[in-house]
């Protein structure tokens, strides 16, 4: 039988993620810790990332399996963090996901926890606690009690904020280097099928513009090509009306 444990030992971090979503660490953890509440530490390096499918990771409220809230489309990690990118379902598909939308968005809850499978883990050696060094992510959850004093609210959404000027930095950097964006218009992350789809389009434009600018098309851009075209599309303009 399968053990479930929750942590908690996240902060919600809602910065220019799009007015439904917010980007939380679920969990932290490294070989010296933080210390969880039943004295565990969960090391983010344990986390099997690659057993997350395309759909990502269920989000409830307070670890009520019978209140899925939203959804982790992105989860990730950085140096000992677990990062998710949460984002909730549109607006009046669940009053529940409504309702903690709004209560995260105000602060009103600020942190969350996990639900997690451990597969490996050895004593502290510290009269108690284990350290979780090999498991699965089932779920995150908002809840109302912090596990650690940090896990607060650090950023509102700001559209005019830092993260959004760093974002469009990025995306200019990622062009000049011939590679796709990595936020699209909206704000939220680009999947790998989006970020394929532009490099596409892109390298389509660019063989068009190549093959006009080719000397066996230089007749194509002379001013009087220019101006029979112009003429062309003003006679089918005036032959459209006229029927």
């Amino acid at each position: 039988m399968e053990k479930r444990i929750v942590i908690e030992n996240a902060v919600v971090r809602s910065a220019d993620v799009g007015s439904r979503a917010v980007q939380v660490i679920a969990s932290q953890g490294s070989e010296t810790g933080p210390v969880d509440r039943m004295d565990d530490i969960v090391m983010a390096a344990g986390c099997r990332l690659n057993e997350i499918t395309s759909r990502g990771i269920i989000v409830l409220a307070q670890h009520d399996t019978d209140s899925p809230i939203a959804r982790a489309t992105r989860v990730w990690r950085s140096g000992d963090r677990i990062m998710a990118h949460i984002e909730f379902p549109p607006e009046g598909t669940s009053a529940k996901s409504d309702e903690y939308l709004r209560l995260v968005k105000s602060g009103g809850i600020d942190s969350c926890s996990i639900g997690f499978i451990p597969h490996k883990s050895e004593p502290l050696g510290r009269g108690g606690g284990m350290r979780i060094v090999d498991w699965s992510l089932l779920e995150i959850s908002f809840v109302s009690t912090p596990a650690l004093p940090s896990a607060v609210v650090t950023a509102k959404t700001n559209k005019g904020g830092f993260v959004a000027q760093a974002s469009a930095r990025l995306n200019e950097l990622l062009k000049r280097c011939g590679r796709a964006p990595a936020v699209s218009q909206s704000g939220k992350p680009m999947s790998d099928l989006q970020r394929r789809s532009w490099l596409v389009e892109q390298r389509q434009r660019q063989q068009t513009a190549d093959l006009l600018n080719s000397p066996r098309y230089a007749h194509l851009r002379t001013e009087e090509t220019g101006a029979r075209a112009r003429r062309v599309r003003s006679h089918r303009h005036i032959t459209r009306g006229r029927t």
